[in-house]
């Protein structure tokens, strides 16, 4: 019995792989709101941790350090995704289909926040700061968000997260969190603007 499937050339099979590339780099483009806007949320959750902490608390004092800083990023990431669901209402059916790789990434960032709450419970229950693994988890995320869209500014984001997360482990706790921020600022927004930017 024959069959009339059509087998593709290896050309063929590369083609089609670039093109979702292509695509998947398109859309993050499209899409770069949710990641810059992210971006400077948490920068700005850092920096307000920072201030509080430096002023408010004893640095001795880790179960008020550990509900000020739970309270601060709770409600700045509340805030966040009040805003990020009243933008996509107003968006409506704008969103361009997802191919593959969007879905891979998707999943990738759902378990990296998924990872970041066990780490912070964690951390909570032994009395330690989770700045570096935290910082560990966005650069592998961002890596791999890079290779998979073949984009090196994200990639290069991510090898700058897994430097300074071996970096924060040398300095006192309090100031990882000004890490935080310049992690943030030059390995996620700077190569968020660039590929907003960037021609597919």
């Amino acid at each position: 019995m024959e069959t009339n499937e059509k087998t593709m050339t290896p050309e063929e099979s590369i083609q089609i792989i670039r093109q979702s590339i292509i695509n998947s780099r398109r859309n993050l483009k499209e899409n770069g709101f949710y990641y810059l806007f992210w971006g400077w949320m948490l920068v700005f959750a850092s920096l307000t941790n920072y201030f509080l902490i430096r002023y408010l608390h004893s640095k001795k004092m880790y179960d008020q350090i550990f509900i000020t800083s739970s309270i601060v990023w709770g409600i700045f990431v509340a805030v966040g995704f009040a805003i990020v669901f009243i933008y996509l209402g107003k968006r409506g059916k704008k969103n361009a289909a997802l191919t593959h790789l969007d879905r891979i990434i998707t999943t990738l960032w759902m378990t990296a926040g998924v990872v970041f709450v066990l780490i912070v419970l964690f951390c909570y229950r032994y009395e330690s700061f989770p700045t570096p693994y935290i910082l560990a988890v966005t650069g592998m995320t961002t890596f791999i968000s890079g290779m998979v869209i073949r984009f090196k500014p994200l990639i290069a984001g991510g090898i700058l997260f897994g430097a300074i997360s071996i970096a924060s482990i040398f300095v006192p706790p309090l100031s990882q969190l000004l890490l935080v921020a310049i992690s943030l600022i030059l390995g996620f927004l700077i190569p968020g603007y660039l590929l907003k930017t960037a021609k597919d």
